[in-house]
């Protein structure tokens, strides 16, 4: 399963930020909908228990719970991402356990994600905008996953992922992704190591999914970040 590069054009960087939000908890029984608690349009129950938000230049992500039945919650979003422009592709819902619907629009696409924990179900919504994606082309081969190897660091380095090593220029890639390594991949789990001047070997492994993407950068100390971007 060794990855293949590709040359890509020109791509935003590879910023992202996270931050943890205390929700109130809203008035009334039931589910309401809330100008304030919405996601991408999407409005959010009004009795949802705090949150965790991340994003990037192309994905977007939102985790919080509530004390409910995952029947209650599904029927929920079903109807709010109808009323709200969302069209429903597809659905899944196993009895009382967890639920999975995917929404269109012409922002982009929507996913939503219900588990049970006890009695509170845990919502994680999730927006990808492919279209901006494709553009800076961070968007993967059909079937595939993206790994984008970038080198922030003053020294060169060499990343080895699973049985290939790639070579990176002190720099490279940190401005500009597209000047970095592309490498669109099947799904899997992927071993990397990586190794340079005045650089202790750091190893660690990445799981890429199909349809996403991931950016590993060499910081310019001893860290290095692995994280999804798409």
């Amino acid at each position: 399963m060794d990855p293949e590069g590709l040359v890509a054009e020109e791509m935003e960087g590879f910023e992202a930020s996270q931050e943890d939000d205390a929700s109130d908890e809203g008035e009334g029984e039931g589910f309401h909908d809330d100008p304030i608690k919405e996601f991408e349009g999407l409005p959010l129950p009004s009795r949802i228990e705090g949150s965790v938000k991340s994003s990037t230049e192309f994905r977007k992500e939102l985790t919080t719970s509530i004390e409910s039945d995952v029947a209650t919650v599904f029927e929920f979003f079903r109807k709010s991402g109808a009323e709200s422009g969302w069209k429903q592709t597809t659905h899944v819902h196993n009895k009382d356990q967890n639920a999975t619907i995917k929404f269109v629009s012409d922002r982009g696409e929507l996913q939503v994600n219900l588990e049970r924990y006890d009695a509170e179900v845990e919502i994680h919504l999730v927006f990808r905008d492919p279209k901006l994606a494709d553009k800076h082309c961070f968007l993967p081969e059909a079937g595939k996953g993206r790994l984008i190897l970038a080198n922030a660091s003053e020294s060169p380095v060499t990343v080895r992922i699973n049985t290939k090593t790639y070579q990176l220029a002190a720099g490279q890639g940190a401005e500009n992704p597209k000047d970095g390594i592309l490498l669109n991949v099947l799904p899997g789990r992927y071993n990397y190591t990586i190794t340079g001047t005045n650089r202790g070997e750091q190893s660690d492994k990445v799981k890429v999914e199909v349809g996403g993407t991931w950016g590993l950068v060499v910081f310019p100390q001893e860290g290095h970040m692995a994280e999804r971007m798409y």
